[in-house]
């Protein structure tokens, strides 16, 4: 068979050929054939196959004539020859300088052109720099000028080779032996007969690539010591059975059974170990019909664990020829003694060819003895109960693991994994079948038998039928200690706390101060939640019997969970001794999964296959989990499938099989694969209702789909299931609050504050559902409760929420208790300029004007920054409610400023400020014209008219008062310098009139005067961008937000705006992700996030961005101000291509509503009310909305 040489050994040949190749040579050779290596008339036929096959080396075709060098071809010039010596140098210095070299034979190319010397030097250069083509190109024109040159037709046959050109290979390779250097150059001769002899092989002609071998064969044994340098002949020298095997494969294929048979069982001889060379040797006795001889090969391939597989694949060919049926039985008793546990390998091998060759009696004998030899065998318990399945002798499966049971009690996780496997023949009528079952068992086996329906029982999660079935167990033998673990299991899952602790002093009572009473007490504290605890028993099972399988596995778990990963990975190695060691196997390569070790996973596979330590279905299992880890979807669907095809219940490749088909999508799945996944997972929990994984799983798939009452359903079940560990507590809370299901979330996290009362983030949570519920007094005392404990660093925060839950509950009073107690207690100076504006506001929630005005005037007219105090004092008091108590301390401030008409006119230009954010712009008009009057030029209140003016819509108004402004400011010459401050603030509101009047082109007119003069900034290419954006110009508006970034690549604003542009114009994807996460980094407001989805939804990644709204839209009905109906439409759009038609339905419509409500409604509000509606409609007659297109070649992912 051809091996194609890897890389590095070419470059090795070509080193050798560089540094050996005399400069100047009289010996070189002749031009590559023009037609290709194929013998005339191939075809499909048997009859042209076998005449390919037969074809002697010198009959093959194209005839090769001897290669000739006219002495002329091999002149070199003086000029070249230099160069040629110069480079010759540089490829034979100890770190060869293959650039330099060609670099300079390049030239002395240029200058001989013709020169085959020249041609050649730089064709081996070439490909010892890896250009092959140019290799090639330049060898061939070499010998196509003296072509009697070995070592260029052995480089073009490598070069021919790499290519997969092999005819041209063959003829190259060919054209080398006829060589006149041939016979006198030994190592090269071996590289050629080598190669040549991979290559006919592989093409099929068989005599020609024996013959090969042969003279590679006879130059071996002549020319040992000479040829030990080449890397491709030295393991041939050192294992002389590699040879032998090639040569012996060879004459197999050509029916020289005789000769195949010298030859191979010389090679057997010399090496034992490999064996493909065993299985050949077999293949070629059975083909000479000494039966025997292959017979007694094959119990001795058996007892190899390396060629178990081989041996398995001849038997059935062995049986057929002795028509003895039953031989694979006789095999296996011949093999089986000697309790190795390599040897149960063997016996499954055995038993999967018996069944094969339709033998069902005999796999039984086989599967029963291996499964008698090896009792704790997960692999064998499923093997039998695999083939009991397949035969629909279920009853018969079970009676065979109750015997098991019976003969060894500690057989019984092997027992409970043969099961599972016979689930789905029992779990569509398990009473019928339990109750066949139990009459065909004797007696004396009652308690194993209440014992196995109790375990099928609790499968199907009926657990009162299970516990009825133990207790029968227990009363007919009351010290058989896996009924007691089965029932304390039932009860943990009930939450029987009482019962599994009386359960546990009963264990105790039989087993005292025994590893099975700390485990067991390890299971009862894991359930409650009490982790630390839960490790400290089963680390006293540790150091009490460290042969304790499942306690080394939770333990390994534990320490898994709090990222002890030397502790997590001693258990798991630990458990490998005992009888858990096949889930430890598991259990130790999804540690190297979860901790990114994937080469040593890899590994660990290869070492596993080869041992033959564990069967081929969980070998395929754990290859497709690496597979799925490092991202190769395809290569586990495929590895599944092959599975699933020989094991259609097998539950955990169903399970990957799913995980694989999700891993195609991201964030939040489809309407149609959420469906199916939620039918195929609810299959595999009919077969194994304690199936963690798959409830993990349903429980994910539910939130995603917003079926939150069934995920809240599943998410009990995994507690009853795991335990109360944190984790699934917390998710569990999540899917009730997104339920509506805010009491019942409550109480999960009162149960979780119990188990960890220090916890703070359990703590807020519950205060934001107590404040949610309205529980104020409840919400209040946990609060104080964790300010009595926290330290003084973090005493803040828990203040603040204090505060704000008094305010929440309109409990004023208490609100500014608070804020008195933490200004009494010395705050930073940084934190009082929040908490007196917070009294002042509080002061004024309560009535107390006077006060709060009292209080107000003494700190501002203290303080030497007076304006600075004034607005942060008085923007507590903006909102309408506090308008009595913010015109109360400005009438006290005025008075207190008495004198003083700056502070006079900033304290009314403030009022007005106030009146506009209460909605009086007449009141606001008359304040700012008054002050107007008084003072025309002042900036402030020119600001405030023209706010005013913005307020009313009055654009047409504000254009002319600014104009007017303008007209009567002194005129600035016009220059290259950036206009002045006092003068910009005028110019951009022109620019913000004209655009807000829908007059581009003018406001372009103005900005491109602006830009000449001043040059581009952001403010002005954002000005115009607007205006070049009102013009429809879409194209011109992106090149502008381009120049934006390219000055500032920092600001979100910036980012996020050509970020959407992109993605509205469908172009740029990739980059646009880029910005926006970037802009999303820095500030997570709505508008970056609504923008990151859409991109996402560009791409055709629309389940990421389904999941971006939905993140986005849970905090909707917190803050439903800072919504745009866009975002909405939006998340309308994804899930429409999700299928998820209702979800969208909803969306369009709150998109609707909000937008046709905008107080000012903007561009995207025209958008959604021009096209959702028409959504809707289409919706309403089931038709096809017209949602959204992709990018630009853009699919759904």
């Amino acid at each position: 068979m051809m091996q194609t040489r890897p890389r590095g050994e070419v470059r090795n040949l070509l080193i050798v050929l560089l540094l050996t190749a005399a400069i100047g040579c009289d010996q070189r050779q002749s031009a590559l054939p023009a037609n290709g290596g194929s013998q005339p008339g191939e075809g499909g036929n048997q009859e042209v196959a076998v005449s390919k096959a037969a074809t002697s080396l010198a009959n093959l075709l194209p005839a090769i004539s001897k290669p000739v060098s006219p002495p002329e071809a091999l002149t070199l010039p003086s000029e070249a020859a230099q160069l040629v010596k110069k480079a010759g140098e540089l490829l034979k210095a100890q770190s060869a300088d293959y650039g330099s070299a060609v670099q300079i034979l390049e030239q002395a190319v240029s200058e001989h052109p013709d020169n085959a010397v020249v041609h050649r030097m730089l064709g081996m250069a070439l490909a010892a720099k890896g250009q092959s083509a140019a290799a090639a190109e330049h060898l061939l024109f070499s010998v196509s000028q003296a072509d009697d040159d070995l070592e260029a037709h052995l480089l073009l046959g490598e070069l021919h080779l790499a290519a997969e050109r092999n005819d041209k290979a063959i003829v190259s390779l060919r054209t080398a032996m006829a060589c006149s250097r041939f016979e006198s150059e030994p190592a090269i001769a071996a590289e050629v007969l080598l190669r040549l002899g991979e290559t006919l092989e592989h093409e099929g002609f068989y005599q020609a690539a024996a013959e090969c071998f042969d003279g590679l064969s006879d130059l071996l044994d002549e020319h040992g010591s000479e040829l030990s340098g080449r890397s491709a002949l030295r393991e041939m020298l050192l294992r002389p059975a590699i040879l032998l095997n090639i040569q012996g494969s060879i004459q197999l294929k050509l029916g020289n059974t005789a000769k195949a048979v010298e030859l191979l069982r010389h090679a057997y001889d010399l090496d034992r170990t490999n064996g493909d060379t065993a299985a050949m040797l077999a293949d070629a006795l059975l083909a000479m019909k000494d039966y025997a001889a292959c017979e007694k090969l094959l119990q001795e391939m058996m007892t190899n664990p390396l060629h178990v597989e081989q041996a398995v694949a001849l038997v059935p060919k062995l049986a057929g020829a002795l028509n003895r049926g039953d031989m694979l039985l006789g095999l296996w008793q011949a093999v089986r003694d000697g309790g190795d546990p390599r040897k149960e390998a063997v016996g499954l091998f055995l038993a999967k060819a018996s069944e094969d060759m339709g033998q069902p009696d005999q796999t039984a004998e086989i599967l029963d003895s291996v499964f008698r030899s090896f009792p704790n065998s997960v692999s064998a318990a499923e093997a039998v109960s695999g083939f009991y399945l397949r035969q629909g002798r279920e009853i018969e499966g079970l009676a065979m693991l109750t015997h098991s049971l019976v003969e060894n009690e500690n057989s019984v996780d092997a027992v409970l994994a043969g099961l599972t496997v016979l689930m789905p023949a029992i779990s569509p009528s398990p009473a019928e079948q339990l109750a066949k079952f139990a009459q065909s068992q004797p007696a004396q086996k009652d308690y194993a038998v209440h014992y196995i329906q109790a375990a099928i029982w609790e499968r199907l999660e009926r657990l009162d039928q299970a516990a009825s079935e133990l207790e029968a167990a227990i009363a007919a033998r009351p010290a058989f200690m896996p009924a007691h673990e089965a029932m304390l299991g039932i009860e943990l899952k009930r939450r029987q706390f009482a019962r599994a602790r009386q359960r546990i002093e009963k264990i105790g009572s039989l087993a005292p101060d025994s590893a099975v009473l700390n485990y067991s007490t390890g299971r009862y504290h894991l359930a409650m939640g009490e982790l630390d605890e839960a490790m400290k028993s089963l680390e006293a099972v540790r150091a009490i019997d460290p042969s304790h399988g499942k306690a080394m596995l939770l333990l390994g778990d534990l320490y898994l969970d709090r990222q002890r990963t030397k502790d997590a990975r001693e258990c798991y190695v630990s458990a490998l001794d005992t009888n858990q060691r096949h889930w430890a196997i598991r259990k130790l390569f999804s540690f190297l999964l979860i901790t990114g070790q994937f080469k040593e996973a890899s590994h660990t596979l290869g070492t596993l296959e080869s041992m033959k330590e564990v069967g081929a279905d969980d070998l395929s299992l754990m290859r497709a989990e690496l597979y799925l880890a490092t991202g190769r979807i395809e290569d586990a669907e495929q590895t599944l499938a092959g599975v699933l095809e020989e094991s259609p219940q097998n539950v955990d490749a169903s399970l990957l099989a799913l995980r694989a088909q999700l891993g195609h999508w991201k964030g939040i799945v489809s309407r149609p694969v959420y469906e199916d996944a939620v039918l195929r997972l609810n299959r595999v929990l009919g077969l194994d209702g304690a199936n963690v994984q798959a409830r993990r799983l349903l429980a994910e798939l539910h939130l995603q789909a917003g079926k939150f009452n069934e995920a809240v359903e599943c998410l009990e079940l995994l507690v009853a299931q795991q335990g109360e560990q944190q984790p699934l507590l917390l998710r569990q809370v999540d899917a009730l609050e997104q339920a509506g299901r805010h009491a019942e979330a409550l109480e999960v996290l009162n149960l979780l504050n119990a188990k960890s009362p220090d916890n703070s983030s359990i703590s807020l949570l519950r205060i934001d559902l107590m404040q949610r519920l309205k529980l104020y007094d409840e919400a209040s005392a946990v609060i104080r409760r964790q300010l009595e404990k926290a330290k003084d660093k973090d005493k803040g925060l828990w203040r603040a929420r204090l505060a704000r839950l008094y305010e929440n509950a309109k409990d004023y009073a208490g609100a500014l208790r608070v804020i008195d107690e933490w200004l009494a207690s010395q705050p930073p100076k940084g934190l009082e300029g929040y908490l007196r504006p917070q009294r002042i506001a509080l002061l004024a929630s309560l009535g107390r004007t006077n006060e709060m005005a009292e209080f107000a005037c003494r700190e501002i007219m203290s303080s030497a920054r007076f304006e600075e105090k004034v607005e942060a004092y008085l923007w507590p008091l903006a909102s309408e409610d506090r308008k009595e108590a913010a015109l109360a301390l400005l009438d006290a401030l005025k008075l207190a400023s008495e004198g003083r008409d700056d502070r006079i006119r900033l304290l009314t230009a403030l009022q007005a400020s106030a009146m506009l954010e209460w909605g009086d712009c007449d009141g606001a008009m008359l304040i700012a014209k008054r002050l107007l009057d008084e003072d025309g030029d002042d900036e402030r209140n020119r600001k405030l008219l023209i706010s005013v003016l913005y307020r009313q819509k009055n654009y047409d108004l504000a254009m002319a008062t600014v104009e007017e402004w303008q007209k009567s400011a002194p005129q600035q010459p016009v220059a290259s310098s950036p206009t002045e401050d006092s003068d910009k603030w005028l110019e951009f509101t022109t620019l913000d009139l004209l655009i807000l009047q829908k007059k581009f082109a003018a406001a372009l007119e103005r900005i491109d005067r602006r830009l000449a003069i001043e040059g581009a900034g952001v403010d002005l290419l954002t000005a115009k961008a607007a205006a070049v954006f009102g013009l429809g110009r879409q194209d011109e508006y992106i090149d502008i937000l381009e120049q934006i970034v390219r000055l500032d690549d920092q600001t979100p604003v910036s980012l996020n705006n050509l970020a959407y542009a992109y993605a509205e114009a469908g172009v740029n994807l990739d980059t646009a992700e880029k910005l926006i996460r970037k802009a999303v980094d820095k500030d997570q407001r709505i508008c970056n996030l609504d923008t990151l989805g859409w991109v996402l939804y560009k791409q055709g990644r629309v389940g990421e961005a389904a999941m971006v709204f939905h993140r986005v839209l849970r905090s909707y009905p917190d803050s439903p101000k800072e919504f745009a109906g866009l975002v909405f439409d939006h998340a309308g759009d994804a899930l429409y291509r999700l299928g998820w038609v209702d979800k969208a339905r909803d969306c369009w419509l709150r998109a609707v509503e909000l937008s046709s409500s905008a107080e000012n409604a903007d561009d995207d509000d025209k958008k959604v009310l021009d096209t959702t509606p028409a959504k809707l409609k289409a919706l309403n007659e089931d038709k096809v909305p017209d949602v959204a297109p992709l990018g630009d070649g853009f699919e759904v992912k």
